[in-house]
């Protein structure tokens, strides 16, 4: 932070709290020595203040040692904005219908290619199973087909809605439980043969070196696909994101801060407008997969850098926390034309010196997108603060993350397993989901909430791939009637009238049919497209 007075000090409270701005100082701006990082200069050396640095040792003799030197000056200073275009932000999806079905744009991110490696390596695995342990091969087992995989996954996906204390509950037969859709659309047994079997790589020839060679087609194709299916608006966001695991696992971790606090922590970087999910990193220890693009700037810079690199000299706008953020990484992007924004820890190397702070809580800022104007801003409904822009603009952005977090919360898929990689792969099938319903909302132009896109995605999924189950002798033929006429909305309608003559159309009921009775009737259901005795129709398993 800089200050019109030596005397000034830029004093406000954590960050999570809104209340007590006592006395706020100018914004500070760190620049070069030799190029500006902000547009305005100073000719009185005497106001500048040089912050040298050089690094102790040189890493191998071929190496000479750097010297990085920052001046910063005593006056506030207009930061130079890189400009951004967006005619090309948004969706990228090729050959997609401009006004596209949920089922359409899921199936541009989980596509036939990786739902066939998921079938290939599920049966080899099964079949590796069996050769190690013959007495245990199960008894008329058919090969699964891909069918049967997205049949899997919507089924997984149905879940959420309707918790049950476990997987077993949702076939149950008690009529006080019992929910029929799981039962018409795949059996038990089946539903847990792919639970257990589910598999992604080939277990007779690991690559040890890969802590995530168990998912690495999984990971190796949704970084892929996310990354070339939309391009960004201006203002991107890097945080951290912990998914639950409390097992085994070299490189679980804790964040005491998270929901979750314990388990695989993710690096993700989220469009700030429409909330896309971009690109991600999984932390996996001393072998995560970080490009050293700038040693300066340590791990945490190299992973931002790592993100942001396909997005350099575009004129975004990035934010970040105090765990990434430092003047060196600052720099190094403004050179690359990203401004950026975030809280920063005071002790990072090339941070001015500051006095001694009042307050209950303190959050130095970083940027080179600001000035160090100050905004009245709203807290509560009768109650106003004057902040900084910078961090009202960082407030507004910097929970693109955390509000991915929240929206999985209570839909997410991820089961209870000690299997990892099962539930690192449930995550990304949910950010698909998430990215999809993104896609949607912009192709669309409907703001369609999260959990009714779910319940269309669903249902469109059980409808394409579900099969009609070979019925046991003695039993009753399938009707043929769609299971979901029973759980969906239904909406009552009529026929209109012939063009020609006006008069109304008659159609057979289906339901009094199935008694053996003729009547006709000009009602019908729009989503079920058949003549019927509406109520009993959708509220009457056998009609």
């Amino acid at each position: 932070m800089n200050s019109d007075s030596e005397d000034d000090t830029f004093d406000v409270p954590n960050e999570e709290q809104d209340d007590g701005w006592d006395n706020v100082s100018d914004v500070v701006f760190l620049e070069d020595g030799n190029e500006n990082v902000a547009n305005n200069t100073s000719d009185d050396d005497s106001e500048n203040e040089v912050i040298t640095q050089r690094r102790k040792k040189a890493r191998n003799d071929n190496e000479a040692q750097e010297t990085i030197t920052f001046k910063l000056r005593r006056e506030d200073l207009v930061p130079i904005l890189h400009d951004f275009n967006d005619v090309n932000s948004g969706c990228q999806i090729e050959n997609l219908d401009p006004n596209p079905s949920a089922l359409d744009i899921f199936e541009s991110f989980i596509t036939e290619n990786i739902v066939e490696e998921i079938l290939n390596q599920t049966n080899m695995f099964y079949n590796l199973f069996i050769q190690n342990n013959p007495d245990k091969a199960l008894k008329n087992h058919k090969p699964p087909t891909m069918d049967e995989i997205y049949v899997f996954l919507a089924i997984s996906l149905l879940m959420p809605l309707v918790k049950k204390n476990g997987i077993k509950d949702y076939w149950s037969k008690d009529i006080i439980i019992e929910i029929p859709i799981f039962g018409q659309i795949m059996s038990r047994d089946r539903y847990l043969f792919f639970l257990r079997y589910l598999h992604f790589a080939d277990n007779s020839n690991p690559n040890k070196d890969d802590r995530l060679y168990k998912i690495r087609c999984i990971v190796d194709h949704f970084k892929s696909v996310f990354k070339r299916s939309f391009y960004p608006f201006q203002n991107i966001v890097i945080d951290e994101s912990l998914l639950l695991f409390k097992g085994r696992l070299s490189f679980r971790q804790y964040i005491p801060s998270k929901r979750h606090r314990f388990g695989v922590k993710f690096f993700v970087m989220v469009d700030c407008e429409t909330g896309y999910i971009l690109d991600f990193i999984i932390y996996t220890g001393g072998t995560t997969e970080i490009k050293e693009i700038k040693k300066s700037v340590g791990k945490s810079g190299n992973i931002v850098l790592s993100l942001t690199k396909p997005y350099w000299n575009k004129g975004h706008h990035l934010y970040t926390d105090n765990w990434y953020t430092s003047p060196l990484l600052y720099e190094f992007l403004f050179h690359k034309e990203i401004n950026c924004c975030g809280t920063v820890k005071a002790n990072r190397q090339f941070m001015p010196p500051f006095q001694k702070t009042k307050g209950k809580g303190t959050v130095h800022m970083l940027t080179s997108m600001h000035t160090s104007a100050m905004q009245m801003t709203e807290i509560s409904s009768n109650k106003e603060v004057e902040k900084p822009t910078c961090v009202i603009d960082y407030n507004l952005n910097m929970g693109g993350v955390d509000r991915t977090d929240m929206l999985l919360s209570t839909t997410e898929s991820v089961r209870k397993t000690i299997k990892w990689y099962k539930k690192v792969f449930f995550h990304l099938l949910d950010l698909a989901i998430l990215n999809s319903h993104a896609v949607c909302k912009m192709k669309t132009g409907e703001n369609i909430p999260l959990l009714e896109f779910q319940k269309i995605l669903r249902k469109t999924l059980i409808e394409k791939y579900r099969k009609v189950k070979p019925r046991p002798s003695g039993t009753r033929p399938y009707d043929g009637h769609s299971p979901l006429r029973l759980i969906e909305r239904h909406f009552p309608s009529t026929y209109p009238p012939k063009p020609e003559t006006n008069k109304k159309i008659l159609k057979q009921c289906i339901v009094c049919a199935k008694q053996g009775k003729r009547k006709s009737t000009t009602f019908t259901c729009k989503n079920c497209d058949v003549a019927l005795c509406f109520e009993r129709y959708h509220t009457v398993l056998k009609f």
